[in-house]
C-alpha cells in the first residue's frame, strides 16, 4: 500500500491500528484508531454504562 514511486514512495501509516480503554466499576470507555489504507482512516468510540 504505497503511494508514489522511487524515493518518494511511502505507506503513510497504512496498516496502523491503536486502541485504548478505561474500565471503571460501572462505566467503560474504549477508543480505537485504524488506518487501513493510505487515503482513509477510522476512529471508533464505545461508551457503556451498566446499572
Amino acid at each position: 500500500m504505497t503511494i508514489g514511486k522511487g524515493d518518494d514512495a511511502g505507506a503513510h501509516g497504512a496498516g496502523l491500528s491503536l486502541g485504548a480503554g478505561i474500565n471503571l466499576e460501572r462505566f467503560k470507555l474504549n477508543l480505537a484508531y485504524g488506518k487501513y489504507h493510505a487515503t482513509s482512516s477510522s476512529i471508533l468510540v464505545n461508551l457503556a454504562y451498566s446499572f
